[in-house]
């Protein structure tokens, strides 16, 4: 099975949704990798996510622009 999440929201500075990502992301990921799940995390430009494992794809999105 294939994960995408779309983890924007785990950026620094983001609180409410950002810090709930920061703390449950790290427990899920390997829960689905160790069931042979393909995870990949779109992260954005400053998010903090330093776990990596090997069914772990993680992609960093460009920041938006402001214009």
């Amino acid at each position: 099975m294939k994960v995408v999440i779309l983890a924007t929201g785990v950026a620094p500075r983001v609180g409410g949704v950002g810090v709930f990502g920061r703390e449950v992301l790290p427990h899920l990921v390997p829960c689905w990798t160790s069931q042979g799940c393909q995870v990949r995390v779109l992260l954005a430009q400053d998010a903090l996510f330093p776990f990596q494992a090997e069914a772990l794809q993680v992609l960093r999105l460009p920041a938006a622009s402001s214009g």
